[in-house]
Formats: structure tokens, C-alpha cells, sequence
């Protein structure tokens, strides 16, 4: 289902899924993951019980609070540090920022071959298993989900022609990327 946090996933992984989970949650991430007291907690979000006096996290952050994004990726830095190091949580925000915030590729993409010629998107996808199945695959392009070289892909007959040693960066969603090298 991909709904939740492995503590054995890569840091970046983490910091990701943490960053994605509803501001209505955040407080009670903040209660069960981390080793801040009650009363640290409280401050944090400006309530004692959450029940009788729900925060609206979507709003810009009242006086004297943190926006909810920062409360978000400071929870994000103190679990990844938690399980990994202070050093990795910076480079899985660092990585986070670069894909999310200024749009750019990960730093570090895999990168598949496969025989250089023609090939339709839907193919493509299915052999480099960035899609399970050639229907998927048809159903992320035509939702718009799927981009080549920064570019949307729209359609399912998409044609891709890779030339021995072409490369071509694949985006599928809002974080698979993959390099495909026509050999």
C-alpha cells in the first residue's frame, strides 16, 4: 500500500515519506517517534489537547509558531537522525529540496540499458520496470505522470528513438527517476 515508514529504507526515502504525511498527523508523529516531552510537544503546536482544540496546520502559522512545513522538516531531520546520522539527515533534505522545491533531478539516478532502436513509451516502461504491466504503464502517461528529458508525456503512442549511447532521463510520479542508455 505504500503507507508507511520502514526504519530500514534509505534516509532519503524516509525524509520523503515523513515530509508527505497530513499536518493533522504531524503532532501525533511527533508524540510516538521522537523523545520530546509532552510539554515540548505542546509547544511546538500550541494546544494541550488536540481533540478538544484542533490546530488548522493548513493556514500560515499563528504568532510565535512555526509554520507547519518547518515543524514537518525538523520532525523529518530528528527521525533520520535517529536511525542514520545528523549528516545524513541534511543530505536527505538537501535531496528532498532539490526535487521538490527547485524541480532539479536526485543527485544519484540509476541507470538501465536497453537495446538502442525505436521504442513506445509503454514498452520502454514496462522493460526498464519503471511500470509493472503495458497497461500501467498507458494509464501514468495518459495522467500525465510520466516526463522524458523534463518533458511530459502525454500520449501512450509516445515514440522514443535511442540511439546507441543516447541517454535519456525518465520521471515517473514525483520521485522515480531512472537514466535509460540506448546499447
Amino acid at each position: 500500500m505504500g503507507n508507511y515508514i520502514g526504519i530500514n529504507e534509505p534516509p532519503q526515502e524516509m525524509f520523503g515519506k515523513i515530509m508527505s504525511i497530513t499536518d493533522d498527523l504531524m503532532r501525533r508523529y511527533y508524540e510516538l517517534c521522537t523523545d520530546m516531552t509532552p510539554g515540548e510537544i505542546t509547544t511546538l503546536f500550541g494546544v494541550d489537547d488536540l481533540l478538544d482544540n484542533p490546530v488548522d496546520l493548513s493556514n500560515p502559522a499563528p504568532e510565535g509558531k512555526e509554520h507547519p512545513r518547518l515543524l514537518k522538516v525538523r520532525l523529518a531531520r530528528r527521525i533520520v537522525k535517529d536511525f542514520y546520522s545528523e549528516m545524513e539527515a541534511e543530505t536527505a533534505e538537501e535531496e528532498f529540496n532539490r526535487i521538490h522545491q527547485r524541480k532539479e533531478a536526485p543527485e544519484h539516478i540509476e541507470e538501465r540499458t536497453v537495446t538502442s532502436g525505436s521504442w513506445k513509451l509503454p514498452r520502454l516502461l514496462v522493460e526498464v520496470l519503471l511500470a509493472p504491466s503495458m497497461a500501467e504503464a498507458r494509464r501514468l502517461i495518459e495522467q500525465g505522470g510520466v516526463y522524458v528529458d523534463s518533458e511530459r508525456a502525454t500520449r501512450a503512442d509516445y515514440e522514443l528513438e535511442l540511439s546507441e549511447g543516447r541517454i535519456v532521463l525518465i520521471k515517473v510520479g514525483k520521485r522515480r527517476f531512472l537514466r535509460v542508455r540506448g546499447i
